[in-house]
């Protein structure tokens, strides 16, 4: 399996990880996922945790990427190219006075 979603013949998720898995990407909690289908948040836990380990996400957040076809890849490409933008932007002035010149009298 390589990260990113994509599952191997043999890590299939069964119906109810499937059932899971589109609650995540529609972003319910365990407890409403539990309500929802009937179960104890204990067994929504547990299939959460299948359904992570099954595509290769790290988090709920890339679970509910997946869910809607978004290869994580592509989002952590974004968030990097969108961080080099910040840092190299021209630091923030405050319009804070300047520190007067070393051996200047104050």
């Amino acid at each position: 399996m390589s990260f990113g979603g994509e599952i191997s013949k043999g890590d299939r998720m069964s119906p109810r990880e499937d059932e899971v898995f589109r609650f995540l990407g529609a972003g319910l909690m365990n407890k409403q996922i539990a309500y929802e289908l009937g179960i104890g948040e204990a067994t929504v836990k547990a299939l959460v945790s299948a359904v992570l380990r099954k595509t290769g996400a790290t988090s709920r957040s890339q679970a509910a990427l997946l869910a809607h076809g978004i290869p994580i890849e592509d989002e952590l490409a974004r968030a990097r190219a969108a961080t080099r933008v910040e840092r190299t932007a021209a630091p923030l002035r405050l319009g804070l006075p300047s520190a007067p010149p070393a051996g200047a009298e104050a």
